[in-house]
């Protein structure tokens, strides 16, 4: 991009053509402050894709997912502030709403 411009605003400054000159200092700008949006958006993308979604309890999978489900415990036997929910798949896994801890396998009360 510098170099098409540094050939493009060297012919017109040489020919005195000042409006044309301007022309291109502007549009240019113009593509330049686009084109930095789009890299701040970017970082930001991957900031945020660094950032961890939930707390996850040591038993984590590697791949993100929740752990691996264990047997369903008995209903009303989860220890207070967790709750049992389904991944999309239907795999049934445990979660604390307060701590946002998730576990495949019934928690300690």
């Amino acid at each position: 991009m510098k170099k098409e411009f540094g050939v493009v605003v060297y012919d017109q400054m040489v020919a005195a053509n000042r409006p044309e000159v301007e022309r291109l200092f502007v549009e240019t700008k113009a593509k330049i402050e686009e084109l930095e949006t789009q890299i701040a958006a970017k970082r930001q993308a991957v900031a945020d894709l660094k950032l961890p979604s939930t707390p996850r309890d040591s038993g984590a999978d590697p791949s993100g997912l929740p752990p691996p489900p264990g047997p369903p415990p008995p209903p009303g036997n989860l220890p207070p502030g967790w709750k049992r929910t389904q991944t999309a798949e239907g795999r049934e896994y445990y979660y604390h709403e307060a701590t946002g801890e998730t576990s495949w396998t019934v928690p300690a009360a």
